[in-house]
């Protein structure tokens, strides 16, 4: 779901709901995060029935809180909040997300979980985006690398870069590379 896509009348009944429901609903959005795989059937029967929501208002509204990780999980605390608010969601909603106070235990359990997803990289490939307009075109949309990454279970990624970010990366993929083999090198000396 797309937090852009959203309209007005779906984000303020987003809000109306309770403290508590809000609160699961978030639980349950970060769950899906770090265990995509497991089946929460129960676990939405259990909210709808609770909180006497239909089970359909129950999906869109937790199809709004996975929007509302992922775009967390993708932006600063200022540009968060600020996000959020542009988009209409009021300013008690906002301050009540407790995704901000804890964003270093919500990012690195996320990441954590995925992490053993990206051990089993079957192929990595890349290309770059240029664009062969019109040179004020061309200032205005800038040169990318897009990675696309294959894993072992099936799952394909594809990730848009900018240059400076990508040179980054090759940098330090590079420094990395080479303090392995320093490393191995004296192993070797040393037996």
């Amino acid at each position: 779901m797309n937090l852009n896509d959203l309209s007005k009348t779906v984000i303020t009944s987003s809000s109306e709901c309770s403290k508590e429901c809000r609160n699961i609903l978030l639980k349950v959005a970060l769950s899906i995060n770090q265990f995509p795989n497991q089946d929460r059937v129960k676990v939405i029967d259990k909210i709808s029935s609770d909180h006497n929501i239909p089970k359909h208002k129950v999906l869109e509204l937790l199809g709004i809180y996975l929007a509302i990780v992922q775009l967390f999980v993708e932006s600063s605390d200022k540009e968060f909040n600020a996000r959020l608010i542009e988009l209409g969601f009021s300013n008690e909603f906002v301050a009540d997300l407790p995704l901000v106070s804890n964003r270093s235990k919500v990012v690195e359990t996320i990441l954590n979980a995925r992490r053993g997803e990206f051990c089993k990289l079957v192929s990595l490939k890349w290309r770059i985006d240029i664009s062969l307009t019109h040179s004020v075109l061309s200032k205005k949309i800038p040169t990318s690398v897009i990675l696309c990454l294959q894993l072992k279970n099936g799952r394909k990624y594809t990730i848009n870069v900018n240059i400076r970010t990508f040179h980054k990366l090759r940098y330090n993929v590079a420094l990395i590379l080479k303090e392995v083999a320093n490393l191995k090198l004296n192993q070797q000396v040393n037996k």
